[in-house]
C-alpha cells in the first residue's frame, strides 16, 4: 500500500473490464475507440456522470466529469518515451489533480501498488479484471 503522499478530490470507482462502463469511458473519449480491442488497459478521459439519492433528505446529489481507466499496464513502462498513450494520458491528466501533502517517500509512490490496493477492498468475485476509475 502506497504512503498518504498525495491527495485529490477526485472520487474514484472499481469496475472490471467484463462490464460496458470500460468500452464506453473509452468510446466516448478524445480517442474515439472504435472497438472492444481499442478499449483496454488505462486511457479514456470520456464523459461520465454519478447520480446518488438520499431518500431521508430527499436530495439528489449529482456529479458530472470525465473518467479515465487506471489498469495494470500501468507501470509496465517507465520510461516516459515508451510508454502508451493510454497510460501517459492517465498519469498526466490525473496526476495533474493530485497534490502532494508528504514530500517524504513520494519517489516510493507507485501507480500499480494504488491498483491493487482498491481492489484489495473488492470481494474475491469482483476482482477478476483490474481497473480503476478516478474521475474529475
Amino acid at each position: 500500500m502506497n504512503e498518504r503522499n498525495f491527495e485529490s478530490e477526485m472520487p474514484t470507482f472499481t469496475s472490471d473490464v467484463r462490464m460496458m462502463k470500460v468500452p464506453e469511458i473509452f468510446g466516448s473519449s478524445a480517442g474515439h475507440a472504435k472497438s472492444l480491442d481499442q478499449a483496454v488497459g488505462s486511457g479514456g478521459g470520456g464523459p461520465c456522470e454519478a447520480v446518488w439519492w438520499v431518500k431521508e433528505t430527499q436530495i439528489q446529489w449529482r456529479m458530472k466529469g470525465q473518467a479515465f481507466v487506471i489498469a495494470p499496464d500501468i507501470e509496465e513502462e517507465t520510461d516516459q518515451s515508451k510508454m502508451g498513450s493510454g497510460v501517459r494520458t492517465v498519469k498526466s491528466e490525473v496526476g495533474s489533480r493530485m497534490r502532494v501533502v508528504k514530500e517524504d517517500g513520494k519517489s516510493d509512490w507507485s501507480w500499480s501498488k494504488e491498483l491493487t490496493a482498491h481492489f484489495g477492498n473488492n470481494s474475491p468475485g469482483l476482482r477478476g479484471k483490474h481497473n480503476f476509475i478516478p474521475t474529475r
